[in-house]
């Protein structure tokens, strides 16, 4: 779409698709208080009956955010960005296609584009629904995709997830030197960006639009380079929601029944000090000193502070005096069971949000310990990552789109974008355990070698290089499900044999190094001709032996 400035003055005026630009941002206000905390006082609200104005007060000024369950309740979507397998493909010349991955590995702030999706575009389908990736063209000529919130959108027009057009609120100081006349000077003048499929313009705004030529730039792409962050639809409307949207309202509760527990344990979670009251020692009893109101006790002739060294001196009890030391003084404990109850209440919605989002609940105890918790189902978990892999293919091929047809026009075919799904979210001991449990079963070979490739995945998940090392070595060991006792009972000889039973020896007369950066088939002739040498030499010994005995 291309917009006359006739239409952008309307669209300034009348606003006609305000209302989904408010709903855009309504939600991402929502979802940041409870993804950031950003916004957290102004968020809790007053209960209205059962609070006061300083309970409320101190709730708003002691509240906690939810940043830290959300990020509790998010964490399995790091499996997004590690899970094994998965591959990428650019349709171009190999020179221009050697060229373009190197430009890939350095987007906004430096980072390659897959880490820059996990950092960016990650949070912002989370907590900003409706706001963009937006791709930039700097002053070389360079594209990089940027996150653009909802919050800095004037107003836009959806086409599917895609734009008509875009119309961003921008700094006004920075375009001041355009207000230049006395009688501009004492206008309300606004500055707007705006893109659509042919310009991407400054445009200066008091009721009438004056395009700023000097900030005047042709749209190279021929469409809008924006596409909206979610891929979930709110059913009946043009409008898109967040992933957590579903638990916004326990999220909501949850927060407001922390807030109430925050301000119960301030209220009521210290013990109070209690005795009985004392004479004051400077009037005596008398609340006077001097004829005048004595300063001590303030004329209550009760001592009202009193000192680690004061000593309460108490009359001998008397037959029937059965009141002993110890009960002149103590504490009353708060009872604990209301606090323990809103503790319970809290760990209760967090499972209630948990279970909505992945469809699993996690448990306290049990074999599927990982670092996002204990599952007890992970099928369903397997696939709501997975799409949450469709969501981020889909951002990726966009980005890749347009920033490879802006460098190669015509000689840019396509892309093809796949994230991995070997998601892996068993620990290794529980992997360990069942790859155990298959070999002894005796599962086929092509089985035990994906369970043991997934095992070694997640045991070096964040070591890349030892990881490299550890799947070379399987691929090199022969028999590599068998035991070398196993192998020695097998009725086989053979150098496959010798290279088993000395396999280990071999591989610690190698660095780490040597084994990364050789090939597999020089490794394997290396490993031949160790095994044969250790056989020639132990034949040898066995020859030896044999004669000093005869």
């Amino acid at each position: 779409m291309i917009l006359s400035t006739e239409q952008i003055k309307n669209i300034l005026t009348a606003d006609p698709n305000g209302a989904v630009v408010d709903y855009a941002q309504k939600m991402r206000k929502d979802l940041f208080v409870h993804v950031f905390g950003d916004g957290l006082s102004e968020y809790i609200k007053q209960i209205n009956n059962f609070e006061n104005d300083s309970q409320y007060q101190a709730r708003k000024q002691y509240g906690r955010s939810n940043k830290d369950i959300m990020e509790r309740l998010t964490r399995p979507l790091d499996k997004v960005f590690s899970a094994a397998g998965g591959s990428t493909f650019y349709d171009l010349p190999e020179k221009q296609n050697r060229e373009f991955r190197n430009r890939l590995k350095n987007t906004e702030n430096g980072l390659p584009l897959r880490k820059w999706i996990e950092q960016y575009w990650k949070s912002a389908y989370l907590a900003d629904p409706m706001g963009i990736i937006f791709i930039e063209i700097d002053e070389n000529g360079d594209a990089y995709p940027t996150y653009k919130g909802s919050n800095e959108i004037k107003a836009y027009r959806l086409n599917g997830r895609h734009l008509d057009y875009v119309i961003f609120n921008v700094e006004k100081d920075a375009y001041s030197k355009y207000i230049v006349t006395d009688e501009e000077k004492t206008k309300q003048i606004m500055f707007y960006r705006v893109v659509d499929d042919e310009k991407d313009i400054i445009i200066k705004y008091d009721g009438e639009v004056s395009i700023i030529e000097e900030e005047t730039y042709t749209n190279h792409f021929g469409h809008v380079p924006a596409i909206i962050n979610s891929d979930l639809p709110k059913i009946g409307t043009i409008n898109f929601v967040s992933p957590l949207e579903r638990i916004i309202e326990i999220a909501n509760e949850y927060l407001r029944e922390c807030s109430v527990k925050s301000v119960y344990k301030l209220l009521h979670g210290f013990p109070k000090y209690w005795e009985y009251q004392s004479v004051c020692s400077d009037c005596k009893g008398t609340g006077l000193v001097s004829g005048e109101k004595c300063k001590s006790c303030k004329g209550t002739g009760i001592k009202l502070s009193h000192d680690v060294s004061d000593i309460k001196l108490l009359p001998i009890p008397t037959e029937n005096d059965k009141s002993l030391a110890p009960y002149v003084g103590g504490y009353i404990v708060p009872p604990i069971e209301a606090w323990t109850r809103m503790n319970e209440e809290l760990k209760d919605l967090e499972t209630l949000m948990f279970t909505t989002l992945w469809g699993t609940e996690q448990l306290k105890n049990g074999e599927n310990n990982t670092a996002t918790g204990k599952f007890i189902d992970t099928q369903p978990v397997n696939e709501r990552l997975s799409k949450f892999s469709d969501a981020a293919e889909v951002i990726e091929t966009f980005i890749t789109d347009n920033m490879a047809f802006l460098y190669y026009g015509n000689s840019y075919k396509g892309c093809s974008v796949s994230y991995g799904r070997r998601f892996i979210i068993e620990s290794p001991d529980t992997l360990w355990v069942k790859y155990q449990n298959a070999r002894n079963s005796g599962a086929s070979v092509s089985a035990l070698d994906d369970m043991l490739k997934e095992y070694l995945s997640t045991k070096f998940e964040n070591h890349s290089i030892e990881l490299h090392k550890q799947l070379k070595l399987i691929e090199l060991e022969p028999f590599v499900h068998l035991s070398v006792m196993q192998v020695q009972a097998l009725n086989i000889t053979g150098l496959d044999k010798a290279k088993k039973l000395y396999f280990e020896d071999f591989i610690r007369t190698l660095t780490d190094n040597e084994i990364i950066s050789e090939s597999r088939d020089a490794l394997n002739k290396r490993l031949a001709e160790y095994a044969k040498e250790r056989e020639t030499l132990i034949n040898e010994q066995n020859i030896n032996n044999q004669t000093f005995q005869e």
